[in-house]
């Protein structure tokens, strides 16, 4: 299986996007029921404002992009965990550490080397995270070249 760095890259932005419509339907859903206080003493009038009928369309559209957007980051996360279980054990954690949990480049080297003598910069830890994305897709793309040309022999 073949994952680019911007379907990884996705999957974080996906994530936040996600993150930020929620904290806004949540925003939204506030100022339906939050009223200020009249605290001037002058009167008020009663008035027809209906601020629940205007905020729900608001509610409606922001709840079907959420689900639009799960919708989306599932099957690409269901992509990416499929191609992070066919990779070495190191290269796992820091993909999973990285774009499913969303941490930083430093963070993840922290959490790989925490236990280790050995010492590496998040400089480092991406570009060998990086190489090694190249090389399996590079891998990949001759297995599927070679799976193609032994087809044809056989068609």
């Amino acid at each position: 299986m073949i994952i680019t760095i911007e379907e990884l890259k996705q999957l974080q932005i996906l994530n936040r996007a996600i993150e930020d419509q929620q904290e806004r339907l949540q925003n939204v859903r506030d100022l339906m029921y939050v009223r200020s206080p009249n605290l001037n003493g002058m009167p008020h009038g009663s008035g027809s404002h209906d601020r629940i009928g205007e905020t729900i369309p608001a509610v409606v559209d922001l709840e079907k992009r959420i689900s639009e957007e799960l919708e989306e980051l599932q099957k690409l996360k269901a992509k990416v965990e499929t191609w992070i279980s066919e990779q070495p054990a190191r290269i796992r954690l820091i993909a999973r550490l990285r774009f499913l949990d969303g941490l930083s480049w430093e963070a993840v080297t922290d959490e790989v080397f925490r236990d280790s003598p050995d010492s590496k910069t998040s400089d480092a830890v991406r570009m060998s995270f990086m190489n090694h994305l190249k090389a399996a897709n590079r891998k990949e793309i001759e297995k599927q070249k070679r799976r193609t040309n032994t087809m044809s022999l056989y068609a």
